[in-house]
């Protein structure tokens, strides 16, 4: 997704930061007698495991967008709320459509590619069970599955 950790070293989002921060953890970590895998078990056993994913995929024309739109709002997640940005939201308004999971935690996104006739999904799920996260996850990718057609 890019990340912007500290300005000072860029203004830019990309991997650069990440791969700094990544040398610093590593280096930590070392110092310790840690190894980085050892490290992320921690991460986990703290904060959960995360499954994610981003596709995008082709647009036809204009109507197979709204098509999109229409079978993603009527998908059936349990436990989420879906946010409009194109209602405005907390004073943002954006072409976005969002399930947020009950745990504020997960959340899918649908939101068109502002450069090109695509759309773009996002999942980004969280559970503290790296076994549950991953059946989690493939349930949700299933569903939007439905909706690539």
């Amino acid at each position: 997704y890019g990340s912007l950790i500290n300005e000072e070293l860029s203004h830019d989002k990309d991997a650069i930061q990440s791969l700094f921060a990544l040398a610093i953890i590593a280096a930590k970590a070392k110092e310790n007698n840690n190894s980085l895998l050892e490290k992320l078990e921690l991460i986990y056993q703290k904060y959960g495991h995360m499954e994610a994913k981003s596709f995008s995929f082709n647009l036809k024309n204009e109507k197979h967008l709204e098509d999109i739109k229409n079978k993603f709002k009527n998908l059936n997640f349990q436990n989420a709320d879906l946010l409009d940005y194109n209602k405005t939201i907390n004073g943002i308004k954006s072409d976005m459509l969002v399930y947020q999971f009950k745990d504020n935690l997960s959340w899918i996104s649908l939101r068109p590619s502002g450069t090109e006739p695509k759309v773009k999904i996002y999942i980004h799920l969280i559970e503290k069970d790296k076994l549950i996260a991953k059946n989690k996850f493939n349930n949700l990718l299933k569903e939007i599955e439905k909706i690539m057609i």
